[in-house]
């Protein structure tokens, strides 16, 4: 009996190529539908059928091998999903500002190594996730997407973010984590409506005054950067829920610290510490306390205040008594 070969990478290709052929020759599914979602098939490049489809809201080409897309993306101009995540893309076509409707423009995990000015004409996106690519620089032109609701740029190259970035005032979520910062532009302070920022594994070493600005925000990870000292401009966040400090180099905590009264979880482990303030035991709100691997030899007995803490996690310090 003779062994049964799988097929070859080309011969995918070509069974994934004639499925979408045949999809689009249904009658009664083209063009009056109008969403298209090819996801996973191994393309690497898309019949011309695709961008005649001008009805199309939606179209997701997740994980399907592109390279490149075709200027003629720009004629699909009722798209307001188009998903193109997971691919081997190095570039976007300038085109793609012709996409006017768009509201969600997922392209992480790609090559990407720039974007197009062009990008700023999609004034109704409302979530662009571009982590995991190559980028090393952002568009002045991104200040414009003015409804932005979550932009997510983890995972780059990105060692300066323009001062328009300080006019997407409609921000909730903002994760520029695992890049190369070593600065916060001031203007990031105009970001009113942020909940959410993740600043995690830069290189910071400072944060501008202007942080103490964003009184909405309940979360904010500063994780795996250089700060030696604790910004003292956080001492404005009254708002602020969980906040990320881990592996810095923070020998001290400033009394600022313990203004944080909603602060609920706070994460100091794997810094230089030889002490915490007596004035935590305000911090009422506070459920998890992270201070391991420090250099702690006493805790403040003010610590006992904290009738609400449900862990404690002090490994890896010098104590000599509770």
């Amino acid at each position: 009996m003779s062994k049964v070969l799988p097929p070859t990478e080309e011969e995918e290709r070509a069974i994934a190529i004639a499925w979408v052929q045949e999809v689009l020759e249904t009658p009664w599914n083209y063009p009056r539908e109008t969403s298209l979602w090819l996801n996973g098939q191994a393309l690497t490049s898309l019949p011309t059928e695709v961008w005649q489809l001008t009805a199309l809201t939606e179209l997701n080409l997740d994980s399907t091998e592109l390279t490149s897309l075709p200027p003629e993306l720009g004629q699909l101009k009722a798209l307001r999903l188009l998903a193109l995540a997971n691919n081997e893309l190095a570039a976007m076509p300038p085109d793609l500002g012709n996409l006017t409707a768009l509201i969600w423009l997922t392209a992480h995990d790609n090559q990407l190594t720039a974007l197009p000015a062009t990008l700023g004409q999609l004034t109704s996106l409302r979530l662009l996730q571009l982590g995991n690519n190559e980028l090393t620089a952002l568009p002045a032109e991104l200040g414009q997407l003015t409804a932005l609701d979550s932009l997510m740029l983890d995972d780059n190259h990105i060692a300066v973010l323009p001062a328009e970035i300080g006019r997407l005032t409609a921000l909730a979520g903002l994760h520029v984590e695992s890049n190369e910062l070593t600065v916060v532009p001031p203007e990031v302070g105009q970001l009113v409506a942020l909940t959410s920022l993740n600043l995690d594994d830069n290189q910071l070493s400072s944060l501008p005054p202007s942080i103490g600005q964003l009184t909405a925000l309940r979360e904010l990870r500063l994780a795996s950067n250089l700060f030696s000292t604790f910004p003292v401009e956080l001492g404005q966040l009254a708002g602020l829920q969980q906040l990320k400090l881990e592996n810095n180099l923070l020998t001290e905590l400033a009394a600022e610290l313990c203004r944080l009264t909603s602060l609920a979880w706070l994460f100091l482990n794997d810094n230089e510490l030889v002490s915490l303030p007596p004035g935590m035991g305000q911090m009422q709100a506070l459920s998890e306390l992270h201070v391991d691997n420090n250099q702690l030899t006493v805790l403040p007995a003010e610590l006992g205040q904290l009738v609400g803490l449900k862990g404690l996690h002090l490994d890896g310090n010098q104590l000599t008594s509770l």
